[in-house]
């Protein structure tokens, strides 16, 4: 068997007056599908703890892209996940995990590289850029978890 991985995801968003009579929003949606894991090892994990200062990650034991899994482990506080642009010293959230909130996405292949704008997918060269997390409020537990292809 090839080495496969399955990802799944439901998303089910109701609104409704308080006596639940008038719909306001109902929507549901269902998907999975298989992704190819070609390589050998996985996950790499670890609990980081995000700082409200910023916490980056070191991605160079993980090489080139790979699904993951992230969970904000703290009962009260949000981090936010995004990327630090360590020539300008600059971080750009991505993705906000409020309390106790698990995603699965999948990391670029060309994550820390440069791209050019316009057509192709050529790299420029290194862009200085690493994955970070950022504690909201208080230092944050995170759990990451990574596959890499």
């Amino acid at each position: 068997m090839a080495g496969e991985i399955t990802i799944g995801s439901t998303l089910n968003v109701r609104k409704a007056d308080t006596t639940t009579q008038i719909v306001f929003v109902s929507f549901s949606s269902q998907n999975s599908f298989q992704a190819t894991l070609t390589g050998n090892s996985g996950p790499y994990s670890g609990t980081l703890l995000a700082k409200v200062t910023l916490t980056t990650v070191d991605l160079s034991i993980v090489g080139t892209g790979g699904v993951y899994q992230v969970s904000n482990q703290s009962p009260t506080y949000s981090v936010i996940l995004g990327l630090k642009n360590t020539v300008r010293n600059k971080f750009q959230p991505l993705h906000t995990l409020l309390p106790g909130e698990t995603y699965v996405g999948r990391l670029s292949d060309f994550i820390g590289a440069e791209q050019t704008i316009g057509t192709g997918t050529g790299t420029a060269g290194s862009g200085g850029t690493e994955l970070a997390f950022k504690g909201i409020g208080a230092t944050v537990p995170v759990l990451l978890e990574i596959f890499p292809k």
